[in-house]
C-alpha cells in the first residue's frame, strides 16, 4: 500500500470533476465590464482575454494561460498552452492589459510544444527568481501511461531556456526513480527552493494503491536529485523548512498534512496533520510569516449534503488550525482534477483564497471565488475578514459582450494567482465565444483592486 494508505474515496480523484495560435494574429478582445472585486484600470473592467491564431492540432484551437509572472517595467509575463496544447505562447502585458509592443515586436512569442494530451487538465507552474517560468505538464501516451513534461520559458525571450533539460524541456518518467508504479503520474504542485531546486508534488498509483503522494526534487538544470513516495495521500506544495529541511504539504484524504523531510534523501523527520473533514483536496500553500504557512483546500460536503466547501488550513510549529470559508448557496467549487485552489499573501497577515466557481445546479464553471482571511500570530487571531464582500467572500465573473455569449458568463477557470503591481492577479482560461468546446477558449487574466482587500499593512 506504499507510504500512505489511500482513503476510501467513492470516486478516484483523477476521475472526479475532470475538466472537460498562433502569434501572427492576435484576436481582439471584446469590451465588457466584468463583475467582481476587480481593478478597473486593467483590461475591460478588471479582466482581459487573449486569443491567438489557430494552428491545426488534435485538440482544436483553444488557449489556456498557466502562469503569470511580474516582468520588467511593471509588465506581466503570461505563459500557457495554445492551439490545444501544441504550442507555448508567451505574452507580455502592460499595466493596463495591452500587449507590450517592445516584446518580440508585437507583445507575444511562441514555439512548438508536444503537450496536446495535457491541454484539458491542470498544469502547475512556478515563477523563478530570474523571472523565467517553469510549467509541469502531465502527458499521456497511447497505452494510458502518464509521464511529466516540464518546460522552462525565458522571461525576456518567450522561448525555451537552454541548459534546462534538452532544449528547455525535461521529460520525467517517475518509474525510473520510484519502483512499482502504475500508469497515473500527476503533478499538482511545482515550487522553487532558495537554492534554485524545483520540487514537484502530486500523486501516483502503484500496483496496490490507487493514489498516493510523491515528491521529486530537480536541480536548476532539470536533473532529478531524488524522488520518493511520501506519507500523504496527495501532495500539492513544498518549500524550505527549518534547519535545512524540506516542508511538503498536502492531504491524508481527510486531514491537512505537513511533512518535514530530509532535503537530500526525502526521509521523513516529522508528520503533522490537522482537523479531520469529510474529504479534503489540497491546493497551493504559501508562507505567511516565518513558521506559519497557509494552504487552500476544498472539502466535500458531509454525507447527505451537496456541493464542495472551502477552507484555509494554517500550519504553525506544532499545530494546524482550519478556517472554514462561506460558499454562496448557489455555488460550489472544484474538488480536484482540472483546477486547484490558490493563495496569495497580502499585507497585515491577510491571505486571499482563489478558486474556480461552479454553478451548483448546472455544474458549469462560471466564475471565480475569492475569500479573505486573517492569519494571526496565534490561532485565536485567525478568522474571516467580514468586510471583504460583506462576509469574507466575493465572486467574480468574466462576462464578454460577444454575440455568442449574449451577456452570460461562459465556461472559465482560474489556474494560478500571483502578485503584480502590489495587487493579486490571476490567470486561467475562458470560452470567450461560448462555443461549448475549446475552440473559443482564450487566455484569461484578471487583477484585483487592493481597495477591496482592506490591507492596511498592520500586523
Amino acid at each position: 500500500m506504499g507510504a500512505n494508505p489511500a482513503p476510501a474515496l467513492a470516486v478516484p480523484m483523477n476521475h472526479f470533476l475532470t475538466a472537460l495560435s498562433l502569434a501572427a494574429l492576435f484576436v481582439a478582445p471584446s469590451l465588457r465590464a466584468h463583475s467582481g472585486p476587480l481593478d478597473p484600470t486593467f483590461g475591460d473592467g478588471g479582466m482581459q482575454h487573449y486569443g491567438f491564431q489557430a494552428v491545426p492540432g488534435p485538440n482544436g484551437s483553444g488557449d489556456a494561460a498557466r502562469v503569470g509572472c511580474p516582468g520588467p517595467g511593471g509588465t506581466f509575463i503570461v505563459i500557457g498552452s495554445a492551439s490545444g496544447g501544441v504550442r507555448i505562447v508567451t505574452t507580455r502585458l502592460l499595466p493596463d492589459g495591452r500587449l507590450d509592443p517592445s516584446f518580440s515586436a508585437d507583445g507575444k512569442e511562441s514555439f512548438d510544444f508536444d503537450g496536446y494530451s495535457s491541454y484539458g487538465g491542470f498544469a502547475p507552474a512556478v515563477c523563478l527568481p530570474t523571472g523565467d517560468a517553469v510549467i509541469a505538464h502531465v502527458v499521456t501516451v497511447d497505452d494510458g501511461e502518464q509521464n511529466l513534461r516540464l518546460v522552462r520559458v525565458g522571461r525576456d525571450s518567450g522561448l525555451p531556456v537552454a541548459g534546462f533539460g534538452i532544449g528547455g524541456v525535461v521529460d520525467l518518467d517517475l518509474d525510473a526513480h520510484i519502483a512499482d508504479l502504475a500508469r497515473p503520474e500527476v503533478a499538482v504542485g511545482l515550487n522553487v527552493l532558495a537554492n534554485g531546486d524545483l520540487v514537484i508534488t502530486g500523486y501516483v498509483a502503484t500496483s496496490t494503491v490507487a493514489e498516493t503522494g510523491f515528491a521529486a526534487v530537480l536541480d536548476a538544470s532539470g536533473q532529478v536529485r531524488v524522488a520518493k513516495l511520501v506519507d500523504c495521500w496527495l501532495t500539492s506544495a513544498a518549500m524550505d523548512g527549518p534547519q535545512g529541511t524540506l516542508w511538503v504539504f498536502g492531504s491524508t484524504g481527510y486531514n491537512a498534512c505537513r511533512l518535514t523531510l530530509d532535503s537530500d534523501t526525502l526521509a521523513q523527520h516529522d508528520r503533522l496533520i490537522g482537523p479531520a473533514t469529510p474529504r479534503q483536496f489540497p491546493g497551493a500553500a504559501r508562507l505567511v510569516r516565518p513558521g506559519t504557512v497557509a494552504m487552500a483546500v476544498t472539502t466535500l460536503a458531509p454525507k447527505g449534503g451537496s456541493g464542495v466547501g472551502a477552507a484555509m488550513q494554517v500550519f504553525r510549529d506544532d499545530a494546524v488550525t482550519s478556517i472554514p470559508l462561506p460558499i454562496p448557496a448557489d455555488a460550489s467549487l472544484l474538488a480536484s482534477g482540472s483546477s486547484y485552489p490558490g493563495v496569495q499573501i497580502l499585507p497585515g497577515g491577510r491571505v486571499l483564497y482563489g478558486a474556480t466557481a461552479v454553478d451548483i445546479a448546472s455544474g458549469a464553471y462560471e466564475g471565480q471565488y475569492f475569500a479573505l482571511v486573517h492569519v494571526g500570530r496565534e490561532p485565536a487571531g485567525d478568522g474571516i475578514e467580514p468586510a471583504f464582500g460583506g462576509g469574507g467572500v466575493r465572486m467574480a465573473r468574466f462576462e464578454p459582450d460577444t454575440p455568442e455569449c449574449q451577456g452570460t458568463a461562459p465556461r472559465q477557470s482560474l489556474y494560478r494567482m500571483t502578485q503584480w503591481l502590489g495587487r493579486p492577479a490571476f490567470v486561467g482560461r475562458a470560452d470567450a465565444t461560448c462555443t461549448g468546446g475549446n475552440a473559443g477558449e482564450d487566455y484569461l487574466v484578471g487583477r484585483i483592486e487592493t481597495n477591496y482587500l482592506f490591507a492596511d499593512g498592520m500586523d
